[in-house]
């Protein structure tokens, strides 16, 4: 029985390095051996079983990795799919998806080996970073760690890389929190945490300027999204805590915001009520869904979206602005 992987769950780095393992493990770095990377939000998916039974002339066997997997539909779409990996002997099929489930099912027509990598937990996360500089040689503090994470907020494949580029510059010195905000601020010229920045200064333009500069350095928009999610749950901590007890500062010192952070999340609570954050965290979550609906091609609209409707608290800014387009998205 042929076998097809299933690659599913958000956490980019544990999930491409075991995808390079498997692929190792077919032979795929070997010279008669074709590799070819599709995205279904680019082709039908009648263009993609074309692909399948297609041969190269070139190769002995050929790997499919098929991203944006959870946009196949069961039914028709899943029987031609089935249908054309049953007849390419040659062929070896990697589903993979940023979702913890997808629909697929060859009903047992089709060996599956199925993998799901959850978002690991901000402790692992923790213990990530540490070990990583461990192993190079570099020492770092707890607090810069946890800043790191904090500014960063990401999966291992980001934080890996990071990790790798402090490790050039840090040689025998240990790494602190003064050097991860200028090393980040260096590397990457605007990250989520610049993005927060301007969305609790409620500046338009430069949000606009900033969600359109993080998305051109590659960076997914649904990953975008989950940080500010999580940026804007802790400062309604922040917020709670203060309206509780009056005291700003402590509210601040209890949800263990640095710092070097206080000005931000000071201005944060100037600026947005506890009733308008959580109508900013509804619009976010909204828009997660979104994301997961609409093709990639038009993320980039969509993020001005985003911004328009945190800035507007307008919960339905994004239903009227596509009911009064003539496009069938």
């Amino acid at each position: 029985m042929q076998v097809v992987y299933l690659l599913l769950g958000s956490e980019q780095g544990l999930k491409e390095a075991y995808l390079k393992e498997l692929l190792i493990k077919l032979d795929a770095f070997k010279s008669e051996v074709s590799v070819t990377k599709i995205f279904l939000s680019e082709l039908s998916v009648v263009e993609f079983v074309e692909k399948l039974f297609s041969n190269s002339f070139f190769s002995e066997k050929e790997i499919f990795i098929v991203y944006e997997s959870e946009l196949l539909k069961a039914g028709k779409d899943l029987e031609l799919v089935c249908n054309a990996i049953l007849k390419s002997n040659n062929k070896t099929v990697i589903f993979v998806s940023n979702s913890n489930s997808c629909n697929i099912d060859f009903k047992n027509k089709l060996k599956f080996i199925k993998k799901v990598f959850y978002e690991i937990s901000d402790d692992d996360k923790f213990t990530f970073v540490k070990r990583n500089f461990f192993n190079l040689n570099v020492k770092i503090t707890d607090s810069a760690v946890n800043l790191m994470l904090l500014m960063l907020n990401s999966d291992t494949k980001i934080l890996k890389f990071y990790i790798n580029s402090f490790a050039l510059f840090a040689k025998n010195n240990t790494i602190d929190e003064e050097d991860i905000t200028s090393w980040i601020s260096f590397v990457r010229f605007e990250n989520t945490f610049s993005l927060f920045n301007s969305i609790l200064r409620k500046d338009m333009a430069h949000s606009l300027i900033k969600i359109k500069s993080i998305l051109d350095q590659g960076e997914d928009l649904l990953n975008v999204l989950m940080s500010l999610i999580w940026q804007f749950k802790r400062l309604l901590k922040v917020q709670i805590d203060y309206n509780t007890y009056g005291s700003l500062q402590s509210a601040l010192n209890k949800n263990k915001i640095f710092f070097s952070l206080n000005k931000i999340y000071r201005v944060g609570v100037k600026n947005y009520s506890i009733a308008e954050i959580k109508i900013v965290l509804k619009i976010l979550y909204n828009f997660d869904l979104y994301l997961r609906i609409y093709s990639k091609s038009i993320h980039q609209n969509l993020s001005y979206l985003l911004i328009f409707s945190i800035l507007k608290l307008n919960n339905n800014f994004f239903k009227h602005t596509f009911a009064e387009s003539k496009f069938n998205f």
